[in-house]
């Protein structure tokens, strides 16, 4: 790699950091057309890819490549992530287990198991999460500060809020280089136990200090002010963020916004430029199109926007909507069946689901008692 190429490649890397994933690998790909037996160019594109989605595919072949390289270990590991993401667990496991197996390296082996902690967490088996943690935090791993924040994560999702913030607080307090994203998930911790002045200066710390996750944090502080009620505040921050990599985010909200004050045509303007976006991005923005349809009274298109996310990572929020508004409708068997798949299937928003049924059990015994 010439002095060019390095500097290229370099500035590749500060942009991943910030996040900006797209305008990366636009420089990454360049850099890989002309240096394609260049293994460190080639691994910095493959992990690129898969940071997005409509490219994932060509990432991965990329990745697969490189298991024939020295890079095999560290390729084995972020497979084993993108299968995790994708709810293949037995898959994810085995190339930790074959990495595992074959290496010797302490540093390889220390992110091996962090990454099977977070497989765990993800299955819901928060007691063997906590062990792979504990236990690398107990050894004083290299990654040691990682298992303290996913312990962190792991403890708020066990409600164990006091623990949570002593494993955050810990790493703020003691200066780790992972400062930014301990201090941001405080911040979404305090804001989530309604804390919001505390929540909203740790949020405001990131941004001064100009942290890689500042734009996050302005997204979750604008949203705080949503929360709060202050609008003006709340769209000024998003309306900051249209310049960023997480344009589409502001955009849904923004467009929520607009169909709070009745603005219909402008937040469809917003959803619909959304949709050229990725696809998570573009899941959301259909989900908005439906809430959108139905307040519009135009129930067929709501259907439609609902139902085309049935076999997406928002399914329980089109059975969810659909439930709600079949019963509306006054088809009551069919809104059963829809909120009734939520609580079978055991998805998010199964409480929503089960309060509904309630309404609609309760509706059906007014009218048998007229």
């Amino acid at each position: 790699m010439n002095e060019i190429d390095y500097n290229k490649f370099m500035e590749a890397k500060k942009l991943k950091k910030i996040f900006d994933y797209a305008k990366a690998e636009i420089i990454l790909r360049q850099l890989y057309e002309l240096n394609q037996d260049d293994i460190n160019i080639k691994f910095e594109f493959g992990k690129t890819l898969i940071k997005l989605e409509e490219k994932e595919e060509e990432g991965k072949k990329i990745l697969i490549e490189l298991l024939k390289t020295k890079n095999r270990n560290y390729a084995l590991l972020i497979l084993a992530k993108l299968e995790a993401k994708h709810s293949n667990f037995n898959l994810a496991k085995r190339n930790i287990n074959i990495l595992l197996k074959e290496s010797n390296n302490e540093n390889d082996i220390s992110y091996a198991y962090l990454e099977l902690g977070r497989i765990e967490v993800m299955q819901q088996n928060y007691k063997n999460a906590r062990k792979f943690f504990s236990n690398l935090i107990s050894s004083d791993a290299s990654n040691k500060n990682y298992a303290i924040l996913e312990l962190g994560k792991l403890e708020e999702l066990e409600e164990n809020y006091g623990e949570a913030r002593k494993c955050f607080q810990k790493l703020v307090k003691g200066g780790s280089k992972d400062r930014a994203y301990s201090l941001f998930e405080l911040a979404k911790l305090e804001a989530k136990l309604c804390n919001y002045k505390l929540a909203k200066l740790y949020f405001e710390s990131i941004l001064a200090q100009n942290l890689p996750n500042r734009n996050y944090a302005l997204l979750e502080l604008a949203k705080l002010y949503l929360t709060k009620g202050d609008l003006r505040r709340a769209k000024n921050n998003f309306e900051k963020l249209l310049d960023t990599p997480l344009k589409n985010k502001a955009l849904l909200e923004l467009g929520k916004l607009d169909a709070l004050d009745g603005n219909y045509d402008l937040a469809k303007e917003k959803f619909n430029e959304i949709l050229k976006g990725s696809k998570m991005d573009e899941e959301f923005a259909t989900l908005e199109l439906g809430r959108l349809y139905v307040l519009e009274d135009n129930i067929e298109e709501a259907r439609n926007c609902f139902k085309s996310l049935l076999d997406t990572n928002n399914r329980s929020y089109a059975l969810l909507e659909l439930g709600i508004l079949e019963s509306v409708e006054g088809n009551l068997d069919l809104a059963n069946n829809y909120l009734n798949t939520i609580i079978n299937e055991d998805l998010q928003n199964k409480e929503f689901a089960k309060e509904e049924l309630e309404r609609i059990q309760s509706y059906k015994i007014k009218e048998l008692t007229k």
